[in-house]
């Protein structure tokens, strides 16, 4: 057995790739995992790899055949087997390819889901990252499984950002910060600058676009008409001090929603699949995230209605901010380590 974390990660927007690197940064802060060295496997998907590379981690291409990629790897461990593996998926037949990994005699395996049916899966540790208002699914198949809020991986520097944002004042709401995904498939991006125009409120806005957003020639002439009110990023260094420094955000209520919640940042979300319906649902009913649903034709109005009615309630954003923060205390990643140490070092 060699000292390698294996870690699968499927690309479907750029939560899962990141929730895996915060992971291995937690990992690498325990004495018992420090001299394991991860190894990511990943398909073609150029943003996945660029985030990689931007955080110095080593991955590997795998086939696009998900079948001839599993039993590849399979081979690959009878040589060379790993200290453990970590699937994080957003696949719904894990039982299948998945397997020869997941059933390894020797290798101990970790699933990542966001699932709202909490389905079970056979592995050692499951972990189901989407927060629920409800008591978790009995498993069987899994020898452990969690669930909750409490178990989000985000970043260390949250810990310290958290410190900052505990202190702010509300008495003003001057700048904030939107962002909708590596993707934005639904090009909330647009709807929001459409948002800002419609009711400019003087908050000075940045807007991060990700790696792989491909609209920039279509929102280019919806910027101009707002003028200087929103800048245009392509990349932030640091996620927790963004969020921690804005007054109020707009994003999609994917893992940044989270990492919002982590540093009290008052958000007004927008959802672009299924999974991000049932976070946002559950933030808004938790702590009074403004949750504007889908994409639909008013989209743009009932965004920049939710803009002017927090940006000018002090009170609500202060009291959203400590009710985020109670939710989501950013020890997520800390207690997911300790599990996945105490599983590699555990008698198989």
């Amino acid at each position: 057995m060699t000292q390698r974390i294996d870690i699968w990660v499927e690309s479907a927007g750029l939560g899962h790739v990141t929730r895996q690197i915060n992971l291995c940064a937690h990992l690498a802060m325990r004495p018992g995992m420090q001299n394991l060295t991860p190894r990511f496997l990943v398909d073609d998907n150029p943003a996945t790899q660029l985030v990689l590379a931007r955080s110095g981690q080593e991955f590997s291409v795998r086939d696009p055949d998900v079948s001839k990629a599993f039993r590849a790897l399979h081979a690959d461990w009878s040589d060379t087997a790993p200290a453990l593996f970590i699937l994080d998926s957003v696949s719904h037949d894990l039982e299948g390819a998945s397997g020869l990994a997941l059933r390894h005699a020797s290798v101990p395996s970790v699933v990542f889901i966001d699932d709202p049916s909490d389905r079970d899966v056979s592995c050692d540790l499951l972990v189901n990252a989407l927060p629920t208002l409800g008591n978790p699914a009995e498993k069987r198949r899994a020898r452990r499984a969690v669930r909750g809020v409490e178990y989000l991986v985000l970043p260390p520097e949250f810990s310290a950002a958290r410190s900052a944002s505990s202190s702010k004042d509300f008495s003003e709401c001057s700048t904030g910060f939107a962002f909708f995904g590596g993707a934005d498939l639904e090009n909330f991006s647009a709807v929001f600058v459409d948002a800002i125009t419609q009711r400019q409120s003087g908050i000075q806005w940045r807007l991060l676009l990700g790696p792989s957003y491909a609209h920039s020639d279509n929102l280019a002439e919806r910027i101009a008409a707002v003028g200087r009110h929103v800048e245009v990023v392509r990349y932030v260094p640091s996620m927790a001090a963004q969020l921690a420094g804005a007054d109020i955000v707009v994003l999609a209520a994917g893992n940044t929603l989270s990492e919002a919640a982590a540093v009290g940042a008052p958000a007004i979300v927008l959802s672009q699949n299924s999974v991000q319906a049932e976070n946002a649902h559950f933030f808004a009913v938790r702590t009074g995230v403004v949750d504007c649903g889908s994409l639909v034709p008013d989209s743009a109005e009932r965004l920049a209605q939710a803009i002017g009615s927090i940006a000018g309630d002090a009170q609500q954003r202060r009291a959203m901010s400590g009710d985020m923060m109670k939710t989501v205390d950013g020890e997520g990643g800390r207690r997911i380590a300790g599990l996945v140490d105490s599983l590699v070092h555990s008698e198989r």
